[in-house]
């Protein structure tokens, strides 16, 4: 198919399925209707729940992640040829 055929089909479907996404409402089926009350409870307690990431682990990854890089950008420098 040619460029001009496929851009009008790929606009024309995402104008069509749009509507379908637009019409979908995730918080209902998300929190089952509850959603003002999940909000009511976290301002209650005055903390969010915990939800098990560790932060530090995160931190450490992009750290080894850095190091492992600034590394292979290190090994993998030309040197210059000596006469």
């Amino acid at each position: 198919m040619s460029k001009l055929t496929v851009v009008p089909v790929g606009l024309l479907s995402t104008l069509v399925l749009a509507g379908a996404a637009l019409a979908a409402n995730p918080t209902v089926s998300g929190y089952g209707g509850q959603a003002g009350g999940v909000e009511s409870d976290v301002q209650a307690g005055g903390t969010l729940p915990f939800t098990g990431l560790d932060l530090g682990l995160i931190i450490g990854g992009g750290i080894l992640l850095l190091l492992l890089g600034a590394g292979l950008r290190r090994l993998t420098r030309e040197r210059p040829h000596s006469l």
